[in-house]
């Protein structure tokens, strides 16, 4: 039986061309099921897909060659996601899918200014936001739906898990019953059951059987590490990997700079790529990845969807991923096309617990690594050295005039002192063991035991673990209080917040996810929250001229005394 390809599912020669380009040929299985009855019915549409099964392209491509181009600039399709990065995402790869259609896509998102949003609007096409943006613009009448005719609601399993219920059902109801509604998400819980039986006409439903979660031909390992020696586990698994050829992912964009920074410091082909890299830039350094010019990509998830590149050796997890989900999406970049490919996560001991709730999720074996010591990492590079050395004299063709320059050579210095110093030159100081620095073991101690509900602050429905935010009031520091932040937030119930409002205003006005925020204490004139470091830094930085007469709205709480 032929294996199915775009070609087969009705597009247009225009958008299978884009595709071409982009080096697409076979559809996910969701693309084969949804693409085909989205061009071909008028019903609304409910897909079912794990994380990173493509479901951008599922209802893109297909919208794409829906519009209605005597429409332009009218917005005909609007598309919801929980995050403000998978919003950009959205809307990149729908860009890069339009090809010739002459269309405008913007996305639209808490933390930004609203002039260039609303000047943006006026002539979009395509609109991708958060919720929370997106209803302010229906509220202030600078987004119209007059014209909508396509709704889609992406993660919305995530996107109710934020808080976003609310706003999910005011656009709905905002907009023109006539347009078409379609559903994307990794789970159906009952809200979304609800969404859809009340808001959903006619609808199809394609499920997509949770493939293998990773993988087969990718082993997964990690490195149980303290914080403070995380660089320099992931540069002794560069130096002790033949043709190393991989992505690094961190959480932060902060942490994609400095990462990238000090590996090209210590003289790696390296480079970071995250949500504020220009898209020039962005091109630019994916082109230099794919030609294998660049070795070491460091980037954020989203920074890194969309990139098709093949071979790779290494997926590397600096910060482990939000969720499983995420987890199997990145792993699942190495070890394709009958390659193996290895997939490595650098945890510190407050995080095993985490990396064990996903490997029980994953239902994959993660197996725990010891770090190369410095005595067996100066003997790798040695024995590479002497693989290469036996691979060149067994290829080489000598010439006369190199034969001579060899001979001479030899007659003016001992074998041994000319051969010493080639080598070298050639290997620098990759031998001396005073240049690395000692890690100390962080796996000494028991790991605590392992509890699926405190591993992501979640809850177990039949519906499976999602994350949830703690409840009003709730004053335990939690499972990972020594990794976190305590801040202070200037706002509290006499300004009207309650927790899930407090968590959509630093969503929307921040890069950092609500999921992300912990312990959420609401007081009557301020709040209390808890966070990464990272994340930390993020927030006090977005908020840093926010708060009455310029002082911060958030900062550190003060300890107790």
């Amino acid at each position: 039986m032929n294996e199915v390809t775009f070609k087969d599912l009705g597009l247009s020669e225009v958008i299978l061309a884009g595709l071409e380009k982009k080096g697409f040929v076979t559809p996910t299985p969701i693309q084969a099921k949804s693409i085909p009855l989205l061009l071909t019915t008028d019903h609304d549409l409910i897909g079912l897909a794990q994380t990173g099964t493509g479901k951008t392209a599922a209802f893109g491509l297909p919208i794409l060659q829906l519009l209605d181009t005597a429409q332009k600039g009218k917005v005909q399709a609007l598309m919801l996601a929980p995050t403000r990065e998978l919003a950009i995402q959205i809307a990149d790869e729908l860009s890069s899918f339009k090809a010739g259609h002459h269309i405008h896509i913007t996305a639209v998102y808490g933390g930004q200014a609203y002039g260039p949003q609303i000047k943006a609007l006026r002539t979009a096409d395509i609109v991708v936001g958060t919720p929370g943006r997106i209803l302010d613009h229906i509220n202030q009448k600078t987004l119209m739906l007059d014209q909508l005719k396509f709704l889609v609601l992406d993660e919305a399993d995530e996107m109710l898990n934020m808080g976003f219920k609310e706003d999910i059902e005011a656009i709905l109801k905002t907009s023109p019953g006539t347009k078409r509604t379609f559903l994307f998400s990794a789970t159906m819980p009952n809200q979304i059951f609800d969404i859809a039986k009340k808001y959903m006409k006619h609808s199809e439903t394609v499920q997509i059987k949770k493939s293998e979660t990773a993988a087969p031909l990718t082993t997964q390992q990690y490195y149980l590490v303290h914080r403070d020696d995380k660089f320099e586990t992931l540069t002794r698994v560069i130096d002790t990997t033949d043709e190393f050829y991989g992505i690094v992912f961190c959480r932060t964009k902060l942490e994609v700079d400095a990462i990238a920074q000090q590996l090209i410091q210590r003289g790696y082909s390296s480079d970071g790529l995250h949500g504020d890299i220009s898209q020039a830039q962005r091109i630019k350094i994916l082109d230099k990845f794919k030609s294998r010019r660049l070795r070491i990509l460091v980037a954020t998830d989203v920074a890194s969807r969309g990139i098709d590149v093949q071979d790779l050796s290494h997926v590397i997890n600096y910060a482990l991923p939000q969720d499983p989900e995420s987890y199997i999406h990145r792993v699942g970049r190495t070890g394709r096309a009958g390659k193996t490919g290895t997939a490595i996560s650098l945890i510190s001991p407050s995080e095993h617990s985490k990396l064990m709730f996903i490997q029980k999720i994953a239902k994959q074996t993660i197996e725990h690594k010891t770090v190369p010591d410095i005595t067996e990492l100066v003997r790798v590079i040695q024995d590479r050295f002497k693989q290469n050395v036996d691979l060149l004299v067994s290829e080489y063709n000598p010439t006369a005039s190199y034969t001579q320059l060899a001979a001479e050579l030899l007659e003016k210095y001992p074998a041994e002192q000319l051969v010493t110093a080639l080598v070298q030159r050639v290997l620098g100081n990759a031998l001396d063991a005073s240049r690395y620095r000692q890690i100390s073991a962080a796996g000494s101690r028991s790991p605590r035991p392992f509890d699926n509900r405190k591993s992501f602050g979640a809850h177990t429905s039949s519906y499976g673990t999602r994350p949830r935010f703690e409840s009003q009031g709730s004053r335990g520091r939690g499972v990972y209080d020594k990794d976190r932040v305590r801040l202070f937030v200037a706002k509290g119930k006499n300004d009207g917040y309650t927790v899930q409002r407090l968590l959509r205003f630093l969503e929307d006005e921040s890069r950092v996810p609500g999921r992300a925020i912990h312990d959420v204490q609401i007081l009557d004139r301020f709040s209390f929250i808890s966070v990464s470091d990272s994340d930390s830094e993020t927030l006090m930085r977005s908020f840093r001229d926010s708060g009455e007469n310029r002082k911060p709205l958030i900062t550190r709480a003060r300890d107790k005394t």
